[in-house]
This record gives C-alpha cells, sequence and structure tokens, in this order.
C-alpha cells in the first residue's frame, strides 16, 4: 500500500510540474479573458435549449479564450486587453458605483449633480444642507 502512495505522489508530483512548465511564459487570463469564459457559460447554458448556435458561439468563444491564455504574444494580447477595458468603462464604473452604493448605504447618501449630472456622495442624517459639486463646483441644496 506504501507503493501505491508513493507512485502516485510522483505522479501528481510529476503533472504539477508538467502544467507548470507549460503555463511558463504564457499570457494567462485577464479582464478580457475572464469575459470571453462568462459569455461562454451563459451561451454553453443556453445551448441546453436545443438551439445549436449557442453550442457553436460556446465552443468558439472558449477557443478564442484558450488560444489567448496560452499565447506568448503578450504586446498583442495587452493590446486586444486594453481595447476591451476601454470599450467597457462606462459599464464598470456603473457596477462599481452601485457596489459602493450598497457597501455605504447606512452611511452615505448618493446625489447627482443638478448641473453636470455627475454623481457625488454626501453623509446621511445631516438634514438639508448646501452641497458644491466637486466636478463642477455649483451648489444646491440637497435633504440628506
Amino acid at each position: 500500500m506504501a507503493g501505491n502512495n508513493q507512485r502516485f505522489d510522483s505522479f501528481a508530483r510529476r503533472m504539477r510540474d508538467g502544467l507548470i512548465a507549460l503555463n511558463q511564459g504564457r499570457y494567462g487570463i485577464d479582464e478580457l479573458g475572464k469575459f470571453l469564459l462568462g459569455v461562454a457559460i451563459v451561451c454553453m447554458i443556453a445551448s441546453l435549449s436545443r438551439i445549436r448556435l449557442f453550442w457553436f458561439l460556446s465552443t468558439a468563444l472558449l477557443l478564442w479564450q484558450l488560444f489567448r491564455m496560452y499565447s506568448r504574444n503578450y504586446p498583442a494580447r495587452a493590446r486586444e486587453n486594453s481595447w476591451f477595458m476601454g470599450k467597457t468603462e462606462r459599464q464598470r464604473a456603473w457596477f462599481s458605483l452601485l457596489d459602493k452604493r450598497w457597501t455605504n448605504r447606512r452611511t452615505t447618501r448618493y446625489i447627482r449633480c443638478p448641473h453636470c449630472k455627475k454623481v457625488f456622495s454626501l453623509p446621511k442624517g445631516k438634514g438639508k444642507i448646501r452641497a458644491t459639486c466637486p466636478h463642477c463646483h455649483e451648489q444646491s441644496i440637497h435633504t440628506t
């Protein structure tokens, strides 16, 4: 029995070392890769409806994500990720603000400036106050 454990440990060590060697010098996963993986999973779930287009789409997205992950062409993958991050900046900012609002919901009130339409925060429970927008420096009265 001890011989089997030693063989398994040796096999597991060789597999681990092989995976480390395979991934060495590769680009890895980034924000675009995570997005592709998420969309591929959604398409896989949608493919259960027997629409073959979703299956082909999920397979193509997974293959593209694996290609990007195992690529050694760092500059090209970084350019792709930078392009993706630029295109999704507004959506990511909206989700970030949503998360911040939920986290600080007991202590902070988030107000949209009536002049520039930017969102800024005010402390809760101070009553009626005059607030200055940090973006356009216009003053307005708000109830917190």
